[in-house]
C-alpha cells in the first residue's frame, strides 16, 4: 500500500494504475466516508454532510474514485475542477474503487453515506455474475466492520428511504435510515449538469 498526500499528474497516473491505494488532501481521514463523484458539488451535499456528521459526531470525508462503474474514467482535468469545489477544512480523498466492496477493503470499520438509488444496486443480483459472487462481496462488508448511512432519494415517481427497502437479514444491523422529514432534496448533480449543458447548447 501507498499513500499520497496532495496530488499532481503522476499521481493521478498511479492511481489509475493502482500502484497507490489513494491520494488524499490531509492526513485528517476520518471514518465517515461520502462518495460520490460532485460534478458539481451543490447544496444538497452539504446539507448529507451536515446531518451525517451530527448522527455519526465525526467529519465526513468526500470520497471520489477516478473510475466508476456506470461512467468513464475521470480526466485529471475533471479531477482538478472537482477537488477545487471543496473549502478549507473539508476532507476528500482520490481513489480507483468503483465498487463498494472496494472501497471498503480500504477503509475498514467506517461507516459510508449512500443514496437510496445506490442501495438497491448494491442489493441488485444483475450487478454481480451470480448470486455465489454477490454473497461473498456483500459479506466483504461484515468482515470489514461497515455500516451505511442511507439517506432517501426520488426513484422513478417515489420518494424512497430505507424504510421502502427489505435488507437481508444478515446485513440490517450494517443500515441507519435517514427519514424524509431528516432530509428531502430533489437536486442531482446530474441534473444540474444537463441544465448547464442545455443552456450552452446554441438556439
Amino acid at each position: 500500500m501507498r499513500i499520497v498526500y496532495a496530488m499532481n499528474e503522476q499521481d493521478w497516473h498511479d492511481l489509475e494504475s493502482r500502484r497507490i491505494d489513494y491520494v488524499a488532501g490531509s492526513e485528517s481521514l476520518t471514518k465517515l466516508i461520502f462518495p460520490g463523484t460532485f460534478l458539481p458539488f451543490h447544496k444538497g451535499h452539504l446539507t448529507i454532510q451536515k446531518i451525517a456528521e451530527e448522527k455519526i459526531e465525526v467529519p465526513v470525508t468526500f470520497e471520489i474514485s477516478i473510475c466508476n462503474v456506470e461512467k468513464a474514467l475521470l480526466s485529471y482535468y475533471e479531477i482538478e475542477k472537482t477537488l477545487g469545489q471543496f473549502r478549507p477544512g473539508q476532507n476528500w480523498v482520490l481513489t480507483n474503487a468503483p465498487t463498494f466492496v472496494e472501497k471498503a477493503a480500504i477503509f475498514k470499520e467506517s461507516t459510508f453515506v449512500l443514496g437510496m438509488d445506490t442501495l438497491i444496486r448494491l442489493f441488485d443480483p444483475k450487478f454481480y455474475e451470480n448470486d455465489q459472487i454477490m454473497q461473498s462481496s456483500l459479506n466483504v462488508f461484515i468482515e470489514n466492520n461497515i455500516q451505511f448511512l442511507v439517506f432517501g432519494r426520488q426513484i422513478g415517481s417515489q420518494f424512497m428511504t430505507l424504510n421502502d427497502f427489505i435488507i437481508p437479514e444478515e446485513f440490517k444491523d450494517r443500515f441507519i435510515g435517514i427519514t424524509e422529514q431528516e432530509f428531502r432534496e430533489d437536486v442531482s448533480s446530474s441534473a444540474i449538469k444537463r441544465e448547464e449543458e442545455e443552456k450552452r447548447v446554441p438556439a
